[in-house]
């Protein structure tokens, strides 16, 4: 099935930009925290961000040490991206206070704070954020509403829906799911719930059959089209 779980408020009109311009940004090295948190490497992000770029004509890429707090502000306020991608570790919950993605040098860019950067750039002129996609993210431990904290991002940030992991997956199939959801979503042109379920049942006809670390941990919240 086409599935998609959309908030209890209105959703946001399609943008009529007619090509689709990307911000695309990731981490890579493995990271510890003071507090006892730690993130492995992710040895897949370089790939995945090249393969968006490969199928989508206007891409920016920040990757590795520009992956900044910084640089996301000097780029989201420009306001001209319909499509925000991140693949970087990250932790949500329900409590936005708990959601964070990781940029380089141990920063933590905070669910508050990236709500800020996307909607640095809403103008009455701007395009609207059309997707938001985390794809390392993974759901606070023994939270079960955690999809409430995903819905609050897209919410609050003005993007019309967001695709992101429930849970920790396969690097090297994550990258996969996402380059074969792009290939069906811009260059087939179907929508993006459609769009993610080919991409999984992709992996199922490659012999990855197994739901929870193949392709079940993928969930778009907000608009389905």
């Amino acid at each position: 099935y086409n599935i998609a779980m959309p908030p209890g408020i209105e959703l946001l009109q399609k943008s009529e930009a007619e090509q689709q311009q990307v911000l695309a940004g990731g981490f890579d090295k493995a990271q510890d925290f003071d507090d006892g948190l730690r993130f492995r490497a992710l040895e897949y992000v370089r790939e995945e961000l090249e393969g968006i770029k490969s199928r989508i004509a206007d891409v920016v890429l920040l990757f590795g040490s520009e992956f900044t707090q910084e640089n996301l502000l000097q780029f989201l306020s420009e306001g001209r991206f319909s499509v925000v991608h991140f693949s970087t570790h990250g932790l949500f919950g329900s409590d936005l206070d708990r959601t964070f993605i990781v940029a380089a040098n141990k920063e933590r860019i905070y669910a508050k704070d990236l709500v800020e950067l996307i909607r640095s750039g809403t103008r009455e002129e701007a395009t609207i954020v059309e997707l938001l996609v985390l794809s390392a993210c993974e759901t606070a431990e023994g939270d079960d509403r955690a999809v409430l904290g995903l819905a609050g991002i897209a919410v609050r940030s003005g993007a019309r829906s967001t695709l992101a992991s429930l849970w920790v997956a396969n690097d090297s199939i994550t990258k996969d799911l996402m380059l074969n959801f792009y290939q069906y979503w811009q260059q087939d042109g179907l929508p993006k719930a459609e769009a993610l379920r080919k991409a999984q049942l992709e992996l199922i006809e490659r012999n990855f059959p197994e739901p929870t670390h193949h392709w079940a941990n993928f969930i778009i919240v907000g608009h389905w089209r």
